[in-house]
């Protein structure tokens, strides 16, 4: 992801604090785990700044992740082609747009 639009986050897929007024206004279309990785990109390349907070992922305590699966895979090759699409072959659109 990184490389693809030219950005230098730690970590894509996490939560993450945003002003409403920024984030009311981006338009999102992927499905599913990915769209914390949409956001943060199209935020980002709007010219928003960010910082990250450096945080230790210490895993799960009970029970599995349903965030690796076929299906949540599929939404992000998606999410990446769209952001692709939306990012260097149109602009990106807001949601007022």
């Amino acid at each position: 992801m990184n490389l693809i639009f030219g950005l230098r986050l730690r970590y894509f897929n996490g939560l993450f604090i945003c002003k409403k007024e920024l984030f009311k206004n981006v338009k999102l279309i992927s499905k599913g785990f990915a769209i914390y990785a949409e956001a943060k990109v199209k935020l980002i390349r709007n010219g928003c700044s960010y910082f990250e907070i450096p945080f230790v992922h210490t895993g799960r305590v009970c029970g599995q992740s349903k965030a690796v699966n076929l299906k949540s895979v599929l939404y992000t090759i998606e999410t990446i082609i769209l952001l692709v699409r939306d990012i260097y072959l149109t602009k990106v659109q807001l949601a007022d747009d």
